[in-house]
């Protein structure tokens, strides 16, 4: 669309600001965009009726009031949605979060509950207890004693300058 010298082939006035939206020649290539919007409008279609141009139709929002200054309201919109867009990470973790404190403890007695009834002669960690002493070298015992044994493993005691004695193996002075 470009602007033009001519009459507006809807109106027929040659005042104001006269574009070019389509291909057509001579005297009804002219028209004032508010009559053209009009008669998109009323025709609800978007193509010249003489070439078969399509018409590029942009909606401009108006954020201003008659004297040229944004509208109070305008501003309050425009600012509500920046702190929207700002806030909506911390908003979606914060709803998130709430609703998983509300869902969790309900996962959970569903879970609690759905085991076998507890039975008060054998304890639930009875079964552990029972696994401890036939876990065999994987046990804490000879974890512990494999640590204190181990010539690659510094005593605690050894830059003090004293000697360790525990029931496994004997620390010499170390010092230096």
């Amino acid at each position: 669309m470009s602007t033009a010298e001519g009459r507006c082939r809807i109106c027929h006035v040659s005042k104001g600001t006269l574009i070019t939206p389509c291909k057509c020649e001579g005297s009804i290539r002219c028209a004032h965009s508010k009559c053209l919007l009009d008669w998109v409008y009323q025709r609800q279609s978007l193509s010249c009726e003489v070439c078969g141009a399509t018409y590029n139709a942009v909606k401009v929002y108006n954020f201003h009031l008659a004297d040229g200054e944004p509208g109070f309201f305008t501003l309050c919109w425009i600012c509500a949605r920046c702190c929207l867009v700002r806030c909506l990470g911390t908003l979606t973790f914060v709803v998130l979060n709430a609703f998983l404190l509300i869902l969790l403890p309900f996962v959970v007695a569903f879970f609690y509950y759905a085991v076998p009834p507890f039975d008060p002669v054998t304890p639930p960690w009875a079964s552990a207890i029972q696994l401890v002493p036939e876990l065999g070298y994987f046990s804490p015992f000879f974890f512990l004693l494999w640590v204190w044994s181990s010539p690659f493993v510094q005593s605690p005691f050894a830059f003090c300058g004293i000697t360790a004695l525990c029931g496994f193996t004997q620390w010499k002075i170390c010092l230096g």
